[in-house]
């Protein structure tokens, strides 16, 4: 049965090359360096600044150093400032993890107007219309957090106004910080890229080092982000079944679509009748589910 569905999946996907081909055109140019690639997330994200949720992904993080430092001279050590990133999606958002290794955390001052004095993720994209645009996203302390719309006219971020559409949770971790965070995917276009900018201390409030996945002044700069493809998702949906899951996967094994679960319907349960005694079964079972 399960050669059988799979065939049908393949081979109706074989009839539509038009479909196919402007994911495998962009597969064939992606880098895993600068480029980004957007897991299906199976179970729900709650955005509390721990990485327990993707604990099914973390293998698959990609660390960046001082090999992808965009801005900065600070000398690599064993100690030094790197990042681990992972995005996913889910439902109709883009998700983001960021596992920060900074042993100096500096949060942005009490009294300070600018967003760039402090440690911060920087965000670039492509919006679905074309369009650049560049957010930072800093905070005072630990906990809930959003991004600001900054300019070039703007860099600092002092007049930025609250994209509050981008939202998060900072919190430290040993010998560093995480940042979980999601936007819309009706923000994002095939283009993004993040940044984390590192300042020295709290005194001089000096950026000492910027490490990215890509460029994130121009959008020339920025890298590719791959989701799955919703228009190969909806076909995947009409040719499901009941306990099931589907997936279509390229060579690489980058996952282009994914649909159905192998949860059991709610109203399948432990305790259904079988046609003998129902009260007495029902005991039974209960006692040994209680031992098990």
């Amino acid at each position: 049965t399960l050669m059988g569905t799979a065939r049908a999946v393949a081979t109706v996907l074989d009839d539509r090359p038009k479909l196919m081909a402007p994911q495998v055109d962009l597969l064939g140019a992606l880098r895993e360096d600068r480029d980004l690639y957007a897991y299906p997330l199976h179970n729900p994200i709650q955005l509390d600044g721990y990485d327990e949720d993707w604990s099914e992904y973390l293998g698959r993080a990609i660390t960046y150093g001082a090999d992808h430092r965009l801005s900065g001279t600070a000398p690599p050590g064993p100690n030094g400032f790197s990042f681990r990133n992972l995005v996913g999606i889910r439902g109709n958002y883009l998700y983001a993890l960021f596992l920060v290794k900074d042993p100096h955390i500096v949060y942005r001052a009490p009294n300070s107007l600018r967003l760039d004095q402090s440690d911060h993720l920087i965000i670039a994209l492509q919006d679905p219309q074309g369009a650049f645009h560049r957010y930072l996203l800093t905070t005072r302390a630990p906990g809930w957090v959003n991004a600001y719309a900054v300019t070039d006219a703007d860099p600092s971020g002092a007049d930025a106004q609250p994209e509050v559409r981008i939202q998060g949770e900072w919190q430290e971790a040993p010998g560093g910080y995480t940042i979980e965070l999601r936007m819309p995917l009706a923000m994002v276009g095939n283009k993004l890229a993040f940044a984390i900018a590192d300042v020295d201390t709290p005194v001089t409030r000096r950026v000492r080092e910027v490490i990215g996945t890509a460029g994130t002044r121009r959008l020339a700069d920025l890298g590719t982000v791959m989701t799955p493809s919703p228009r190969i998702q909806a076909i995947l949906h009409g040719l499901g079944r009941a306990n099931a899951r589907l997936w279509v996967v390229n060579r690489q094994g980058r996952v282009m679509a994914l649909t159905g679960s192998l949860r059991p319907p709610d109203d399948e349960t432990l305790g259904a009748d079988t046609g003998d005694d129902p009260g007495l079964l029902s005991g039974l079972q209960q006692l040994i589910y209680s031992l098990i």
